[in-house]
């Protein structure tokens, strides 16, 4: 018998912090419900608790992503498309 092999791929974690969480899931229909020393956010029956920290741990992100019911691809999907690096410039010291 020959068993049919999937090939996974693991998507690398990316460095989260606590309002790129906050605005991911309110893309996703969560709505805030308090702030402090964390914030609450709700949808239907689901609370997710985000902590207020500048990066967030995987292990947090994995415990945000169960509670939300919502899987990484998705969580990434509602990311706030990244700024463009500044312009640096190019020219070198001493052209003339």
């Amino acid at each position: 018998m020959h068993r049919e092999t999937r090939e996974t791929v693991t998507l690398p974690w990316v460095a989260l912090s606590s309002e790129e969480a906050v605005a991911a899931l309110r893309r996703a229909g969560f709505v805030v419900r308090t702030s402090a020393t964390h914030v609450t956010l709700q949808r239907g029956l689901r609370v997710v608790i985000v902590p207020a920290d500048e990066v967030l741990d995987p292990n947090v992100v994995r415990r945000i992503l169960r509670d939300a019911g919502i899987d990484y691809v998705h969580l990434l999907d509602n990311l706030v498309t990244p700024l463009p690096l500044p312009a640096t410039d190019t020219t070198m010291k001493g052209d003339t």
